[in-house]
């Protein structure tokens, strides 16, 4: 996928803009920043770490407090785990 892909636009927040336009939307702040997914082979704290850095940086003023940051992750990892199967088997 690549900035001028439709579904780039449409992952972060901003459906229908030109991609000069959305350079500027993302500068300004006004595209929601995805939450990342686990990568194939993560470990669980490994994503749950990346996550939490993510939010922080990305959506601090979104979900100010930690452990909502924390639910946060925590689900998107259970939720990956259900679609893609267990990732942290394959990761020594």
């Amino acid at each position: 996928m690549t900035l001028n892909d439709e579904s780039a636009y449409v992952r972060w927040g901003c459906a229908g803009a030109r991609y000069d336009a959305f350079l500027k939307l993302l500068m300004k702040g006004g595209c929601i920043m995805p939450i990342p997914d686990p990568r194939a082979n993560e470990k669980k704290e490994t994503y749950i770490s990346r996550c939490m850095e993510h939010i922080t940086r990305y959506e601090k003023d979104k979900y100010p407090d930690q452990d909502q940051r924390a639910a946060i992750c925590y689900s998107t990892w259970d939720r990956w785990q259900k679609d893609h199967g267990h990732p942290e088997r394959a990761e020594k």
